[in-house]
């Protein structure tokens, strides 16, 4: 026995059990210990802990196998981007700035325009006489309806914003038809009475 290992075996000896065995350059053989960090050590001659790699060191008698790596998940490293792109919310094209849905509704401006206009024609014809009133007053009344539901739809991008103008201009006219209509309808009522007092 050579007096390194001698003096190796009469240094103080780790309490845990060896995890293996090399033979050191110097041709003893000696027991390779882990710590607490994972790091192996030999004891040196006087009892001190080794690190690190010693040069020519073999290793003769393995106590325990080596840990196995645990396999990387590559599916799941391949599967993460998709995961994550699914919990992304997803961007609707027609909610960005400009943009439009094409399943949209085609607007109404040219027809509402057109009846917004007879509807002002009636009214100012109900003042003279109230019996254009009656009409100038119902068709009024849808075409500000209508006008007013298509523009919440361009709005809500729903209905082709382009007949925005024609159907603003409806409104106008219906809301107009509207109120000629009614004076004109008042004035007539007022005539009829009038008449009624003066002849019975």
């Amino acid at each position: 026995m050579s007096t390194g290992e001698r003096q190796h075996r009469r240094g103080a000896r780790p309490r845990t059990p060896p995890v293996g065995r090399v033979r050191c350059t110097d041709g003893v053989e000696r027991d390779v210990y882990e710590d607490a960090d994972g790091r192996q050590y030999v004891v040196g001659d006087q009892g001190e802990k080794v690190y690190g790699l010693w040069p020519g060191a073999t290793s003769t008698r393995p106590h325990a196998a080596p840990e196995e790596t645990a396999p990387s998940d590559d599916k799941g490293d391949q599967e993460s981007p998709k995961k994550a792109t699914e919990d992304a919310p997803e961007e609707v094209p027609w909610e960005g700035p400009g943009a439009t849905r094409r399943d949209r509704e085609s607007h109404r401006g040219r027809m509402l325009a057109l009846l917004g206009s007879l509807s002002f024609g009636l009214s100012v014809m109900a003042v003279p006489c109230g019996l254009f009133g009656i009409p100038g007053l119902g068709l009024g009344l849808y075409v500000r309806l209508a006008a007013r539901r298509d523009l919440h739809k361009m709005a809500e991008g729903g209905m082709d914003p382009d007949g925005a103008p024609g159907t603003r201009g409806a409104l106008q006219d219906a809301t107009l038809g509207i109120v000629l209509s009614g004076v004109g309808i008042f004035l007539s009522a007022v005539a009829a009475v009038a008449l009624l007092f003066v002849y019975f």
